[in-house]
């Protein structure tokens, strides 16, 4: 996710293990999602992170042409969280091959909540396989809204379950780290 100052979010572990350097590749994908057309560097710096949370925010700037800057589109957020059983989307690449993937479920029911042993709480679950390299994935409802961030998929009595941190619960966070989540217009959906 980013917005148009080059501000993006993801999954706080997905900085972290890739440190002290890190780069994210933008891939293009074509019309009908079903290929990538073209791949985009952009350097990953400034990273603000919260553990807790598993979310990231960090500055990004193009590392070969600045006309890169034209394959970051703005979308709109949403702060405050759907019920149980809302259809919603993850898109994402998981980093077997240049073909994205985009999976359907729904949100489940919000005793499904899920703790990791490291201490990161999830605040909603969704029915959705996820795979390597989808953390820091929009969360995205039918109406183009991204409301969360893909941290981790579930194991064991979890499998089939894929949690993360909405940006409702991630508010003050990223208000403390210099975003106004109010600004729905400004945020992108892209990973």
């Amino acid at each position: 996710m980013v917005d148009s100052s080059g501000i993006i979010l993801t999954a706080a572990h997905v900085i972290l293990e890739s440190r002290p350097s890190c780069v994210l590749t933008i891939v293009v994908p074509n019309d009908d999602w079903s290929r990538a057309l073209g791949f985009h560097p952009f350097s990953v710096r400034n990273c603000v992170t919260s553990e807790l949370l598993d979310i990231a925010l960090c500055r990004i700037q193009p590392l070969e042409n600045g006309r890169d800057w034209a394959y970051v589109r703005s979308a709109r957020i949403r702060m405050r969280n759907l019920p149980p059983d809302s259809p919603v989307a993850i898109t994402g690449f998981t980093g077997w091959g240049f073909s994205p993937t985009v999976a359907r479920g729904r949100l489940t029911s919000p005793q499904q909540l899920y703790r990791l042993q490291d201490g990161c709480y999830c605040d909603f679950a969704v029915n959705v396989i996820t795979h390597a390299g989808m953390s820091g994935s929009p969360l995205v409802t039918e109406q183009g809204e991204v409301i969360g961030l893909i941290t981790t998929a579930g194991t064991g009595k979890f499998r089939g379950i894929s949690f993360g941190t909405s940006l409702e619960r991630a508010a003050a966070f990223l208000r403390k780290a210099g975003l106004n989540p109010a600004l729905a217009s400004n945020i992108a959906g892209h990973n």
